[in-house]
């Protein structure tokens, strides 16, 4: 996984996003990208860049931006969900209503 240092949140909201929802094929396709030299001149700081980094069965974003030491995830669109950050109480309910009506499997799966 990407060193802590290299890899920051915006906010707590994101970050716990991050670990529960995302599976561990998510995150590690995350840091292959992120880690990609080519990948990496693409990104100017303070830019947000849409990553996909699942497209089926659902599709997941995370938008990313770089600042000067590390990479920042600013947040999350998974499937058809708006971009949550975590700043309006609709992204807290929708990440509620994700872990309390799918098993840990079917979160698995799909995010």
């Amino acid at each position: 996984m990407l060193n802590n240092e290299l890899l920051t949140f915006q906010n707590s909201f994101v970050e716990f996003v991050f670990y529960a929802i995302l599976s561990e094929k998510s995150r590690s396709k995350l840091e292959d990208m992120l880690t990609d030299t080519v990948l990496r001149q693409v990104f100017k700081e303070n830019q947000i860049r849409k990553l996909i980094v699942k497209s089926k069965p659902q599709q997941v974003i995370i938008f990313v931006s770089k600042s000067k030491k590390s990479f920042v995830v600013k947040g999350f669109q998974l499937g058809r969900t708006d971009y949550l950050t975590g700043r309006k109480k609709a992204h807290l309910n929708t990440i509620q209503e994700i872990l309390t009506t799918k098993t840990q499997e079917e979160i698995e799966k799909l995010y």
